[in-house]
């Protein structure tokens, strides 16, 4: 759940928070993702060949800490609308933290069960850390915007998600 409620808040929601109520400009953030993407499209392998080396939990856990520290700065910077500073901010996101929870998630959570259960672990835990952490947390993001509670709420919300 961790990372995707931390991809689907600094990649897919930020695009529309940004532009519709910030101002920042479409292709602003539109390149702002793909040069995430292409950053994390490198980070991955790497992160996952580092994660043989040093163990898979501490790097995933790394990007949860980092997550939840990252979101106190992150809409600050994006607040700032200045192009190069929103860039950074959703690269160092999308395009780094994420990859250290995603790249290692795929060999740490089966080895955290038995192998007759592996799967069925895997899966069942997946799918419903997809639908609360990436479809119910941008939805709750969206209605404490829409009712205009303090930026600091929000982001403190956005940190506590991705304890769960």
């Amino acid at each position: 759940m961790a990372q995707t409620s931390y991809f689907y808040l600094t990649a897919i929601f930020t695009i529309s928070f940004a532009t519709r109520q910030l101002g920042v400009a479409k292709d602003v953030m539109t390149q702002a993702v793909l040069f995430a993407n292409l950053v994390g499209l490198v980070a991955m392998p790497l992160i996952g060949a580092w994660s043989d080396r040093i163990g898979r939990k501490r790097l995933f856990m790394a990007g949860v800490v980092l997550a939840a520290i990252s979101m106190f700065a992150f809409y600050d910077l994006v607040a700032t609308r200045d192009t190069l500073w929103v860039t950074a901010a959703v690269i160092v996101a999308a395009g780094i933290i994420h990859p250290l929870m995603f790249s290692t998630e795929g060999s740490y959570f089966p080895e955290l069960f038995p192998t007759r259960i592996r799967f069925t672990g895997v899966s069942i835990g997946k799918q419903f850390g997809t639908v609360l952490g990436g479809g119910i947390r941008p939805c709750c993001t969206g209605h404490a915007h829409l009712h205009r509670r303090e930026f600091w709420t929000r982001r403190l919300g956005h940190s506590c998600a991705r304890r769960g």
